[in-house]
C-alpha cells in the first residue's frame, strides 16, 4: 500500500535521527521547537492525516477488525448540535473540501493510539530510505507490521537492529505543563489582524475567504472564529514564522491527562488559550496535535 509521502516526510524532516537535534528555531515542516528537545506540531491532526492511520489499519488488519473499527471517529457527535449542522455527521470526515480540517470524535485513547502509530511509521520510513528494513507496504499484514519495540528486540522479520541508530521518534501528546509551554509560540487568526506588509494582507484575504463558519445559522454565537484549513496557512505563517496555530479557537486539544488540556474552540473560549477540563468523551469541538521528542533505546526494557 502506498502512503501519503507528505505525511511521511513532514513528520521525518522533524528529526535528525542518531544526532541531537538542532536548537534553533527555525521552522521545520509541521513543527516548532518548544525547547533543545522538545517539538511540536504546528496545526492539529488533520482529517487527512487520520484517514491515513484509518487507511493503514484497513489494509493491514482487514476491514472488519476490531483495529480497523477503533480507529474510525464518531461521525454522530455534530448530530448532538443545532440542526443546521448535522450533514457534517456525512461530510466532515469524508468529503475532500474537510481534508485539512481538525479531526474530531475521537476519544483521548485514539489520540495516544494515533501518536504510537506515527511513532513508528516515521521510524520504519526512516529504516526503510537506511536499507536497514524492506519497504513491504503492500504485503504487510497483521502478523508483520512494524513497530519499534518489535525492531529492537530483533523480533521484527529477525532483523538484528542496526548499532548506528539507537535513537527513535516518540510522538504522544503533550503534558499540561508542555502545553503552557507552548503558549509563547502561540498564534491565531486575531494577530494576523494587525499585519500591514503586502504579503500578509493577501495571505489574511486567503484565510478570510477560506474560513467556514461551523455554526452559521446560530445566531447566539456569531462571533465564533470558524476552523481553519492547515494548507490556508501556507501563503505566509507555515514557511516564515516559528509558531503553533489555532491553540485558540479550531478545537479544544487533549493533554496527556484524563479531562484536562487546552479549553479554546470553535464554539467558544477563542480568544484566550486556557487549561483546564475539557470532556474525554468524543465530541465535535476537541481534537489533538502531537509533541515529539527524540528518545534513546537502551534494551529490551527502556530504563
Amino acid at each position: 500500500m502506498k502512503f501519503t509521502l507528505l505525511l511521511l516526510l513532514f513528520v521525518l524532516a522533524s528529526f535528525t535521527i542518531g544526532k541531537k537535534p538542532k536548537t534553533t528555531h527555525v521552522p521545520l515542516p509541521g513543527v516548532v521547537a518548544i525547547n533543545d528537545t522538545l517539538f511540536a506540531d504546528q496545526t492539529e491532526i488533520t482529517n487527512a492525516d487520520w484517514l491515513e492511520y484509518v487507511s493503514w489499519n484497513k489494509h493491514v488488519f482487514g476491514a472488519a477488525s476490531n483495529e480497523y473499527w477503533r480507529s474510525l471517529p464518531d461521525s454522530t457527535v455534530w448530530l448532538h448540535q443545532v440542526d443546521c449542522i448535522h450533514h457534517f455527521s456525512r461530510d466532515y470526515f469524508r468529503n475532500p473540501m474537510y481534508r485539512d480540517y481538525p479531526v474530531v470524535g475521537i476519544t483521548l485513547q485514539q489520540a495516544k493510539a494515533y501518536a504510537k502509530w506515527r511513532s513508528d511509521r516515521v521510524f520504519e520510513f526512516f529504516l526503510y530510505k537506511k536499507g536497514i528494513v524492506p519497504g513491504n507496504q503492500n504485503t504487510v499484514n497483521a502478523s508483520n507490521y512494524f513497530t519499534i519495540e518489535g525492531y529492537f528486540k530483533g523480533e521484527y522479520l529477525n532483523i538484528k537492529p542496526d548499532p548506528r541508530y539507537t535513537e527513535y521518534p516518540e510522538y504522544r501528546l503533550p503534558t499540561t505543563s508542555e502545553q503552557a509551554q507552548m503558549e509563547v509560540y502561540n498564534d491565531s487568526l486575531m494577530r494576523f489582524f494587525s499585519c500591514k506588509k503586502s504579503d500578509c494582507q493577501q495571505c489574511l484575504k486567503t484565510l478570510q475567504d477560506n474560513r467556514v463558519f461551523i455554526e452559521p445559522c446560530n445566531t447566539a454565537i456569531a462571533t465564533t472564529v470558524p476552523m481553519v484549513r492547515k494548507e490556508d496557512l501556507s501563503c505566509l505563517a507555515m514557511k516564515n514564522n516559528p509558531f503553533l496555530y489555532h491553540l485558540n479557537g479550531n478545537v479544544a486539544e487533549f493533554s496527556d491527562t484524563p479531562d484536562v488540556g487546552l479549553q479554546n474552540n470553535w464554539r467558544d473560549n477563542y480568544y484566550e488559550e486556557r487549561i483546564g477540563a475539557i470532556d474525554e468523551k468524543k465530541s465535535p469541538t476537541i481534537g489533538f496535535r502531537c509533541v515529539a521528542q527524540l528518545k534513546t533505546w537502551k534494551g529490551v526494557s527502556e530504563k
